[in-house]
């Protein structure tokens, strides 16, 4: 069960980071605006604008295979903390450019309600590779012939349901 409980956890990571890379990819211009706005220099603008979402697609994927799966997961730790840091000193300094996490849907502002997202993000994220860490037994997809919790049972020759011919 906890092996499917950390499996959850590298899928909501990989959603979570492969959202906000394709909102960022499909939305360029705000991309390179929120970029600008929190702070990165001119000549790095278009660069940063185009490698981050491009550096979240590969988080995205690399944390639902076992064998990248840590580290991808810290990877998206350093993301989250840096994107967290940033946050803070923005609105430490009064400034709240639009979030653009996740293209033009994430629009808003910053705010303290961002950090206390991102907050869970890293909850989240760092769940997933203590999970990954302890159970690298964890399933590389889930089961389609067994629920979550269940036990998978073939049905028996006498079964309607049973397709199987004994020979």
């Amino acid at each position: 069960m906890i092996s499917y409980g950390v499996w959850i956890a590298r899928l909501l990571v990989a959603v979570v980071f492969g959202w906000a890379g394709i909102a960022k990819l499909t939305d360029r211009d705000g991309t390179r605006k929120a970029v600008q706005e929190f702070g990165v220099p001119a000549r790095w603008v278009a660069t940063v604008g185009w490698a981050l979402p491009t550096v979240e697609l590969v988080v995205a994927a690399a944390v639902l295979p076992s064998w990248t799966a840590v580290w991808g997961g810290v990877a998206a730790l350093v993301l989250l903390i840096g994107f967290s840091t940033a946050v803070a000193v923005l609105l430490a300094r009064g400034q709240r450019p639009a979030c653009s996490c996740f293209g033009a849907a994430g629009t808003a502002p910053i705010g303290w309600a961002t950090l206390v997202r991102n907050a869970g993000i890293i909850g989240l994220t760092g769940l997933a590779v203590w999970g990954s860490l302890a159970k690298n037994t964890v399933p590389q997809a889930l089961p389609a012939d067994r629920p979550i919790g269940g036990s998978a049972s073939r049905p028996s020759s006498d079964s309607p349901h049973c397709s199987v011919i004994n020979n």
